[in-house]
């Protein structure tokens, strides 16, 4: 479960970015960090190291979390494209 801590980090870190270029990049490392965090959770569950239902809300969460920072990165990166 401590994978997670990295998505946080690197949000903050986009927040203080430069420049666009330096925002998506930070945010893309955080969508990576993301489906990392989908893995050990589904990982958790194939392997009964954590009851299913305990992490069902989890997933959720990430799932939400990923569509959320994919389309901030894809909205940012057409924004730029288009000045």
């Amino acid at each position: 479960m401590g994978s997670c801590t990295a998505v946080g980090a690197n949000v903050a870190e986009a927040d203080e970015a430069m420049s666009d270029r330096d925002f998506c990049k930070s945010l893309a490392i955080a969508l990576q960090e993301l489906n990392e965090s989908c893995f050990w959770f589904g990982l958790a569950g194939r392997k009964q190291w954590v009851p299913c239902g305990e992490l069902a809300w989890l997933m959720e969460e990430s799932r939400q979390l990923k569509l959320i920072v994919a389309t901030i990165i894809k909205k940012t990166r057409s924004r730029h494209r288009s000045d």
